[in-house]
This record gives C-alpha cells, sequence and structure tokens, in this order.
C-alpha cells in the first residue's frame, strides 16, 4: 500500500514522551469524559451487521470501548500501555477483550474485523506501517471510524499558553499537520466521509485539574514546577467558571471510510 508523501511528511512518531500516558491513567480515567450518544450511534448505522467484530485501537481506559460495547458486538480494546489496560480492565460488567499492542503490530490474522475504531487516537500512529495493519485485519469493506475532539473555544490553548511558560521547548502540537480525511484518501479508503457534531463538556476546577494532569503536555512539565502550574491553571480557568462549572466547547469530529480493494 503506498501512501504517498503525505504519509511520509505528517508521521505522528511522539516526540519528547508524548503520547506516554501510563504514568497519568488515573487522571486520564477521571479527566477524560467520553464521546456524544449521537457518534456511536452513528458507528453501528454504518456497521449495521450485527453481531460484529470491532477493534477499537489506542483505547487507553476503554472509554470508548464501553460505549461499544454498551450496543453489543464483539469489541476487543488494544493499546499500547499496560497501566492503560489496567485500568480498563478494572470495569466489570462488559464484554470486551483487551490486548496490549501497538498499531503497527496488531495481533490477529488478516481480514478478521468488521471495523476498526480510533477514538481520540489517531494522531499518535497515522503512519504508514499503522495504516498497513489496519487494512490488513479489517475485512474488505470494513469501516475505518476515527473520531477527535476539535476545541472551538480557548479551553486547550489557554493550558498550553501556561505550560509554554513553564518549559522551553516545548514540541509543536500533536494535530499541526494531522488531516485524518486527506489521511484516510491518501491510504486508500473508500468514501471517505466527515460527520461533525457540536458537543460540550462541562468541569468543576477538581476535574479540570485532572483532565489537564491527563494530556501529553503535562508528561513534559518538570516534577518540581508541577504544582506551581496547577495553580497557575486555577488562577486562569477560575475566572472563566460559571456557578462553579467550566464549559468546554467542542465539536466531536467522525472521518471514516471502507477498507478498499487494491
Amino acid at each position: 500500500m503506498d501512501v504517498g508523501n503525505y504519509m511520509e511528511t505528517t508521521t505522528a512518531t511522539c516526540p519528547h514522551g508524548y503520547g506516554d500516558f501510563g504514568a497519568f491513567s488515573t487522571a486520564y480515567n477521571t479527566g477524560r469524559q467520553g464521546y456524544p450518544q449521537e457518534v456511536i450511534e452513528l458507528f453501528w448505522l454504518l456497521v449495521k451487521d450485527l453481531p460484529s467484530r470491532v477493534l477499537d485501537i489506542g483505547c487507553g481506559t476503554g472509554i470508548s470501548t464501553r460505549q461499544l460495547a454498551a450496543r453489543g458486538g464483539e469489541i476487543i480494546g488494544c493499546d499500547p500501555d499496560e497501566e492503560m489496560l489496567n485500568v480498563a480492565k478494572s470495569y466489570q460488567g462488559y464484554n470486551i477483550e483487551y490486548i496490549q499492542a501497538r498499531a503497527e503490530k496488531i495481533p490477529f490474522e488478516n481480514e478478521v474485523f468488521d471495523a476498526v475504531t480510533a477514538f481520540g487516537a489517531f494522531h499518535w500512529f497515522y503512519n504508514a506501517q499503522a495504516i498497513s495493519e489496519i487494512r490488513r485485519v479489517l475485512k474488505h469493506g470494513g469501516l475505518f471510524f476515527v473520531v477527535n475532539k476539535n476545541d472551538r473555544a480557548e479551553f486547550k490553548k489557554d493550558y498550553r499558553d501556561i505550560v509554554c511558560n513553564v518549559v522551553e521547548n516545548i514540541p509543536p502540537h500533536v494535530k499541526a499537520l494531522y488531516d485524518p480525511q486527506e489521511i484516510l484518501v491518501q491510504a486508500g479508503f473508500t468514501e471517505v466521509h466527515r460527520r461533525g457534531f457540536d458537543h460540550k463538556e462541562y468541569f468543576t476546577m477538581a476535574q479540570a485539574l485532572q483532565y489537564f494532569q491527563s494530556t501529553s503536555l503535562w508528561g513534559i512539565v518538570p516534577e518540581h514546577r508541577r504544582e506551581g502550574t496547577k495553580q497557575k491553571i486555577e488562577e486562569c480557568y477560575g475566572t472563566k467558571m460559571i456557578g462553579g462549572i467550566l464549559t468546554r466547547p467542542l465539536e466531536v469530529s467522525v472521518i471514516y471510510g471502507y477498507n478498499g480493494f487494491d
């Protein structure tokens, strides 16, 4: 599969420790919120055939995986981080299998999944090897379903500005060159579409602090400066709260396409 020069110039490789979330697995699980029900409904509408076998890749602590499993099917969560998976496995009452693996080396036979999903994760592994693996394990005509939360306001920008004042030579934003729709087209998926959903998340200050401590940026803040950084976050976002609640306006973007024939 030739994904072209575009992929060569935009490959995400988790530089400078980015993407290493295991140390913050508890904060990740408590600070990250789920996805709109409309997104989950769209996924199952597109998959159609039930029960379906679904691989949720980059599943982290299983937030999206549990949302998918609530509808049925055979759901498998996949993530390279053992600590994240340990949190995911602690949830009872879901028919989910979890495996530890990277997107670049998926431990399954060819053409065994009806769908592969990547919720808030694809920007960490949109390289040629991972995409080749995703296509390999998907059945012909199988669905690849990519979801990202895109901020509509200053929620993330203010936090990044705070970290920029704490850390020198902050790495480029991981999504700076990330265009999942173009990536899927270049990678040979067919009938590639985009859908956007307006959404809002609501945080108390404690929840907001957990969210920010679950991000890749937090991983580059030196430990001896983290308490001071949290104070700056509280000072900044405290002025933005209404009734003790902080609002995060979002567009939840869904890009999907089907595994075509080479």
